[in-house]
């Protein structure tokens, strides 16, 4: 089913993920695969639907169990319009709670953007600082990760905080026009 998802077969997919649901219909699997392919159609309540099913069924065999409710918190965070932040916040403490990321990169991203909800939400900016920063310690090498806290830095008013961290970004990828076009805009104001 993952090979003809990758190569863009979503019916030929389906079609295995469906087998290994009657094969298996305790298997959490399945229905984080579903939800993927979901995703891919960007048909969010569908792939919604599917990781709670799989995290309702609670029997991952080689998903990480982190990795359904951080794609909810993705989905809730970034896809849906108005973003639904509260839903998100849940989906990534439980993610966070569960501890069984398929990826350091996953769970770094799951810190970070916990620490953005609390900005947003409760412009709580130590809660925010700490959680990027955890998410930092992950993935020291996320060129994205440092841009995250110097946008947070950057909007706390705290503007050398921020160019450190946008050179730090630009360190890891000197073609990084995104980070650039930001420290260029913070280098006018000055």
């Amino acid at each position: 089913g993952e090979a003809a998802r990758k190569a863009g077969q979503d019916e030929e997919a389906m079609i295995w993920y469906e087998r290994a649901m009657r094969l298996a219909p305790h298997l959490s699997d399945p229905w984080y695969h579903v939800g993927l392919q979901s995703e891919g159609k960007k048909q969010w309540q569908g792939a919604l639907d599917a990781y709670e099913r799989a995290l309702d069924l609670d029997h991952f065999e080689h998903v990480g169990r982190s990795s359904p409710a951080y794609r909810m918190g993705l989905i809730y965070q970034r896809r849906l319009k108005p973003p639904q932040m509260k839903d998100a916040q849940t989906a990534y403490d439980a993610a966070l709670e569960a501890d069984d990321f398929r990826s350091r990169k996953d769970e770094a991203w799951a810190h970070a953007r916990l620490g953005q909800i609390w900005y947003a939400l409760e412009n709580d900016a130590a809660t925010a600082e700490a959680e990027i920063l955890e998410g930092l310690a992950l993935a020291a090498q996320d060129k994205w990760l440092h841009v995250a806290l110097g946008d947070l830095y950057r909007d706390e008013g705290q503007l050398d905080r921020a160019r450190a961290l946008y050179q730090q970004a630009l360190e890891i990828d000197p073609d990084f026009v995104a980070t650039q076009e930001r420290l260029d805009t913070l280098l006018e104001h000055d």
